[in-house]
């Protein structure tokens, strides 16, 4: 039985010792100043910083329009246009999702959501008085294991602001001439969501590693996780490194590492001390996680008349993201994510095996889905997949002091993979 600790006047002492040493965090939070949505007029003059290229971080113009006060189920959301010539000409981007916002040197908040086919550069921002609540909210305490969207089941976007249920007649299907599954598409296309509504920027998902033919797949499969599939390579040598993380920076949350890479790119609103804040929305919604958080470099900008994005690259592994929340992901630079380690191996005939190795989050919704874009991706890798092709296939699942599970099958037909 836990024994009970009475309050006596050494305890007193040293609460206020350590209410003492606090103090100097609250300071440091205090010396970044910010300016609360009651302040805001339409006219008043914004910077917004983020990064185009590299990984240097530059300002572009803003005016505020307006904040609409949507309602305690979403907040508010501040109103504004960019009006500097390049923004104009490149339009808001995939990836800027996080990028602080000041007005008077005071940061206002973080870019976060857009329109489709927008005719002028007109974006919302997230007040950051609701971003800073997330990093008071408490942290999971198992550091051993990764998690992502646990609870929110698969086919159903788990995305604020876009729930959908089976049998829902305005959800299009699989295929539907709305479904996105090209790079860069747009998350005001995505299922549920209306033309004109004012929706997250999707996260341009960087994956190194995804063969030409597993695209379509990868992007239908991400697409209702607010994520738009981008083909990406290796990160050069001289990439941002932990210090580098700073307000404006690229930031990454990996999904899959090893032989196929999958990061989510955007940017970096607010840091105190080891403390940061990014994306001002949601990844998945999913309450206090631990995914690992990583540097990132920009390539370009790829515009485009549906939705412009971000062409960027994962950096290095710096910290972890602990909350997923409404109105931001929260991490902390230092400590590691554990993700959950799986092999494909691929034999054919009397070919040798091929082996590919990956990691995932862990993630009982989610992980399944990240298994099986890995599958397709390794079939491809190892030779391809034609029709009229028979696959034996089997899952071994191994846990510590848990007993082994084991499943087996054989799929065939004119698209074997789609029958597994």
């Amino acid at each position: 039985m836990p024994r009970v600790l009475k309050p006596n006047r050494t305890s007193i002492v040293l609460s206020a010792l350590l209410l003492t040493l606090m103090l100097p965090c609250a300071a440091r939070a205090a010396s970044v100043p910010t300016l609360d949505v009651g302040s805001l007029h339409p006219g008043q003059k914004a910077v917004v910083r983020t990064v185009f290229s590299g990984h240097e971080i530059e300002s572009f113009d803003a005016e505020i329009l307006g904040v609409l006060s949507i309602g305690r189920s979403e907040g508010d959301i501040i109103i504004a246009r960019a009006t500097s010539e390049r923004v104009v000409r490149l339009g808001v981007a995939q990836g800027m999702s996080g990028s602080p916002v000041y007005v008077d040197g005071k940061l206002i908040g973080a870019l976060s959501s857009g329109w489709m086919f927008e005719r002028e550069p007109i974006f919302g921002i997230t007040p950051i008085a609701e971003m800073l609540r997330v990093l008071d909210l408490p942290a999971r305490g198992d550091e051993q294991s990764s998690a992502g969207p646990s609870g929110v089941e698969g086919g159903v976007a788990p995305r604020f602001r876009e729930f959908s249920w089976p049998g829902d007649e305005t959800r299009p299907g699989p295929g539907a001439p709305f479904e996105p599954a090209t790079p860069g598409a747009s998350r005001a296309a995505l299922p549920g969501v209306p033309m004109g509504s004012l929706a997250p920027l999707p996260l341009p998902l960087a994956c190194v590693g995804l063969h030409p033919g597993a695209l379509g797949a990868a992007a239908r499969l991400m697409a209702p996780f607010g994520l738009s599939v981008v083909p990406a390579g290796q990160a050069r040598a001289g990439v941002p490194v932990a210090s580098e993380l700073q307000p404006g920076a690229a930031v990454a949350v990996d999904l899959m590492t090893g032989d196929l890479q999958m990061a989510a790119i955007g940017t970096v609103t607010y840091r105190d001390g080891d403390r940061v804040l990014i994306f001002g929305h949601p990844y998945f919604q999913a309450g206090d996680v631990r995914m690992p958080l990583a540097t990132a470099e920009i390539i370009t900008i790829i515009p485009s008349d549906a939705a412009s994005f971000k062409l960027g690259v994962r950096g290095r592994e710096v910290g972890v993201a602990t909350q997923d929340r409404r109105p931001a992901v929260g991490g902390t630079v230092g400590g590691r994510a554990h993700l959950l380690p799986f092999r494909v191996d691929v034999a054919s005939g009397s070919a040798s095996p091929q082996h590919f190795r990956f990691q995932v989050l862990e993630d009982r919704s989610f992980a399944p889905t990240l298994v099986t874009i890995a599958t397709l991706n390794s079939l491809l890798e190892s030779g391809g997949m034609g029709a009229g092709q028979t696959l034996q296939w089997s899952i071994r699942i191994a846990r510590a002091g848990q007993p082994t599970l084991e499943l087996h099958d054989v799929a065939a037909g004119e698209s074997a993979f789609g029958e597994m």
